[in-house]
């Protein structure tokens, strides 16, 4: 198909899809539009890059040259995300330690005095 086809059939296209107010918006005016929109929207959604990349055809650096202001979204949420993993991580660490079970039979009076374990009033074994 030639190129001049190809943009009448375009336009066409447009014109039966579309709203007279996106019409005049320029909307979607050549297919590159869409195909940077969807990247775009890709990227800001949170989709790797490199995978951004891949279905798009192109190289990773032409991604970062050509969609870093999106990137820049990406690097917060991804930062964001980090912050949340540390701040659960530092909750699941807090737990307090493990009490010794009261029901434990080593755990009762005569049988720690039994075991030798009792501790006095004033430090010293009692047995």
């Amino acid at each position: 198909m030639e190129a001049s086809a190809y943009g009448l059939t375009w336009a066409r296209a447009r014109k039966h899809a579309l709203t007279r107010m996106e019409l005049a918006s320029g909307l979607a005016k050549r297919p590159y539009d869409l195909r940077h929109a969807g990247i775009s929207f890709w990227l800001y959604s949170g989709v790797d890059p490199a995978e951004c990349a891949r279905r798009a055809g192109q190289s990773i650096e032409v991604l970062f040259r050509f969609y870093a202001k999106f990137l820049d979204g990406v690097r917060r949420q991804a930062n964001r995300l980090i912050e949340q993993s540390m701040e659960e991580w530092d909750r699941v660490s807090r737990v307090p330690p493990r009490q010794p079970d009261r029901n434990w039979a080593g755990n009762r009076p005569e049988e720690l005095v039994r075991s030798g374990m009792a501790v006095g009033e004033n430090g010293s074994h009692t047995a």
